[in-house]
C-alpha cells in the first residue's frame, strides 16, 4: 500500500484546497463591520452570500472526494470513480473561480465607493476571503488537470 507520487500530490492538493476553503469561510463569517456593529453584512451582499455558499459546497465536495479517494483508490486500488472525479473537479473549479471573481469584484468596487469610510476594513477582509477562494480554485483546477490524465489512462 505504498503511495505513488501522483497520489501524494492529489492528497496534498485536496488538503490545500480544503485549508483555503475553510480559511475563506472563517474569514467571511467572522468579518464584522466595526467592533460596535456586530452585524454580518455577508448575508446582505449577494456576492458574499455566493462566496459563502460555494465555500460550503466546496468543503463538502473536497471532503467527499478525499474520503472516496482514500477509500477506493488507495485502500481498494480501484479506479472506478475517475469519471466522477473529473467532472466534479471541473464543476467545483468553475464555481470557485466565479465565487472568487464575484468577491474580488464587489470588494474592490465597494471599497472604492466607501473610500475613507469605516467599512474599508470590512471590504479588505472580504478581499482576503475571495483571495483564499482563488487559491482553492488553483488547487482544484490542478486536480482537474490531474484527473483528466487519470481519465485518459483509464480509457
Amino acid at each position: 500500500m505504498a503511495l505513488r507520487k501522483s497520489q501524494v500530490a492529489i492528497l496534498t492538493l485536496r488538503g490545500l484546497s480544503l485549508l483555503f476553503l475553510l480559511l475563506s469561510l472563517i474569514i467571511l463569517i467572522t468579518n464584522k463591520n466595526t467592533e460596535a456593529d456586530s452585524r454580518h453584512y455577508w448575508k446582505k451582499l449577494c456576492s458574499y452570500s455566493f462566496m459563502f455558499g460555494i465555500s460550503v459546497v466546496g468543503i463538502g465536495y473536497t471532503l467527499l472526494q478525499t474520503v472516496a479517494f482514500v477509500a477506493f483508490r488507495i485502500v481498494m486500488e480501484n479506479d472506478k470513480g475517475v469519471l466522477f472525479e473529473f467532472y466534479g473537479d471541473m464543476a467545483i473549479s468553475y464555481l470557485l473561480a466565479t465565487a472568487a471573481a464575484a468577491g474580488i469584484g464587489v470588494s474592490i468596487d465597494l471599497k472604492n465607493y466607501n473610500n475613507g469610510h469605516y467599512k474599508t476594513r470590512y471590504f479588505d477582509m472580504g478581499f482576503v476571503s475571495a483571495g483564499c477562494l482563488l487559491l482553492a480554485f488553483v488547487c482544484t483546477a490542478s486536480l482537474s488537470i490531474m484527473s483528466s490524465y487519470a481519465l485518459q489512462k483509464k480509457l
